[in-house]
């Protein structure tokens, strides 16, 4: 027994709770977005933070039941330790932000703010005259023999998925960084590109087959990075959680949409002006230069594609912003 309640009845009130948050966020995304998104940390169907949340706040706040204004404002502190616990384990073991809310009014370091704090204190005056009635109804379809081997089942699943989720989550942090230090050499490249291709014409010649060479790298890094699976694989996370940073070496946070965003108009305009340049210092036509060869089909006037690794929508969004 917890505070009076047993064991099993809050496993159970755990998993119904953290299903029912994964349907919320899942459909309130998806609309949003206009496609299927699988929202959450986890593969399957549960978002654990949900759970954890409804869970302590009727075991320990089932005495302020019956007075709504501090239930609710309990239930909101409550639920923001919460949230802002779950945000700084995933940071300090993945060393990635999964959701910000810098450009949030009231924010404490991105991690939480007030306008959903304000929410999670109205979930909590729901949970007790609404949700919990209806996670009651829910657990009686059970028989009681069968409480006990489900919730086996459903928590060996869970450590299942954790232990899945985790291992793909440091494979998904690895990629990213090659991402990253390819994406850093080409910006260094083009940054500095005016004054070295000043040098002499067999070494910037060198220099641009380089950068040729490098473009190709990172394009197809990004293309098999984004490799599109609906329900699992890296875009489900940038789709779950498209705010997501990236800490780098140097513990600064590095924005990963922007990171993958695709760099078409500027790549373009840097290879066209040296062609230019080239016909300026050898006379005659500028020849047509482009970083990857015609054949390869993951970078054209559409961007990277390659078959499945389309644009994400959201980036495309954002860029036009």
């Amino acid at each position: 027994m917890i505070l009076g309640l047993p064991i099993p009845f809050i496993l159970m009130d755990f998993f119904i709770f953290a299903f029912f948050g994964w349907i919320y966020e899942s459909l309130f995304v998806s609309i949003r977005d206009r496609k299927l998104v699988n929202r959450g940390f986890l593969t399957g169907p549960v978002i654990p933070i949900y759970g954890v949340g409804a869970v302590l706040v009727f075991v320990m706040l089932r005495p302020f039941a019956k007075i709504p204004s501090l239930l609710y404002f309990m239930g909101m502190v409550l639920a923001t330790i919460v949230e802002y616990l779950t945000a700084w384990i995933l940071e300090v073991v993945f060393h990635t932000k999964w959701w910000d809310y810098s450009r949030e009014p009231y924010n404490f370091q991105g991690r939480v703010a007030l306008i959903p704090s304000m929410f999670w204190g109205v979930l909590s005056l729901l949970l007790f005259d609404v949700l919990q009635p209806a996670a009651d109804k829910i657990m009686d379809l059970f028989p009681e023999k069968a409480v006990l081997p489900c919730l086996t089942a459903a928590s060996g699943l869970m450590i299942a998925d954790i232990i899945y989720t985790a291992a793909t989550m440091f494979d998904f942090r690895k990629q990213l960084g090659r991402l990253y230090e390819l994406r850093r050499e080409l910006e260094e490249f083009f940054e500095h590109s005016e004054s070295r291709f000043r040098m002499a014409q067999e070494r910037s010649e060198s220099r641009f087959h380089a950068a040729q060479e490098r473009f190709r790298q990172f394009a197809e890094q990004r293309n098999r990075f984004l490799r599109k699976r609906p329900f699992t694989g890296n875009q489900r996370l940038l789709d779950a959680f498209p705010n997501m940073k990236l800490r780098s070496e140097g513990h600064s946070y590095i924005d990963v949409k922007e990171l993958l965003s695709n760099r078409k108009k500027k790549t373009a305009d840097f290879f066209r002006e040296y062609a230019e340049g080239r016909k300026n210092r050898q006379g005659g036509v500028a020849e047509e230069v482009s970083p990857l060869p015609e054949h390869n089909t993951i970078y054209d006037r559409k961007g990277l594609q390659g078959g499945a690794a389309e644009e994400p929508e959201d980036m495309e969004k954002d860029e036009n912003e």
